[in-house]
């Protein structure tokens, strides 16, 4: 739809820029001048209506598409917002994710803050490299977590073990403490 919606702006702007030409031309021909103008030859004035007809109409379908884009986004959003609530009620971290295109040594950046936390500030951070490898960045809550990070993530390269893990630990804290 972006694409098809910047290809009817380009095209409303030629032909509204040859309507321009078109109306100069009439009214040079004319000898110049509003007098001029009203004397442009019908020809031509036949050929400046029909260009901002086409122009009227083209301003007509940018406008539905830019509608259509914006319900699509409005739909996206709404979505997305879904998906996340999901997340955090089926497996308990409030996902984010990240992207910076400048960033040569990554794609995205995640950022998981766990539903049982201490804290509210505690997250967890991962990379996800160019080759889909993810690692994790270190954080004060993984600075806490060495020996799981050792065991989960370095040992059996498992970092689903490793959320199961810090779920049960936080959930048994709040729970038994």
């Amino acid at each position: 739809l972006e694409s098809e919606n910047e290809a009817l702006r380009q095209h409303l702007q030629r032909v509204e820029a040859a309507a321009a030409a078109q109306q100069a031309a009439a009214v040079e021909a004319a000898g110049g001048g509003a007098a001029a103008a009203a004397a442009a030859p019908a020809g031509g004035g036949m050929r400046l209506a029909q260009l901002e007809g086409e122009a009227s109409l083209l301003r007509r379908k940018v406008a539905e598409l830019q509608k259509g884009m914006d319900r699509l986004q409005q739909v996206f959003n709404k979505q997305i917002t879904l998906f996340r609530e999901g997340v955090y009620t089926l497996f308990g971290f409030r996902v984010e994710m990240a992207t910076d295109p400048a960033a040569r040594e990554f794609k995205a950046q995640f950022v998981l803050r766990p539903q049982h936390a201490e804290d509210a500030a505690s997250q967890l951070v991962f990379r996800m490299l160019r080759d889909n490898r993810m690692v994790l960045v270190p954080t004060e809550l993984s600075g806490r977590l060495q020996r799981e990070v050792e065991t989960f993530i370095d040992r059996f390269r498992s970092i689903p073990a490793f959320t199961a893990n810090l779920t049960m630990d936080c959930f048994q804290k709040q729970t038994q403490g």
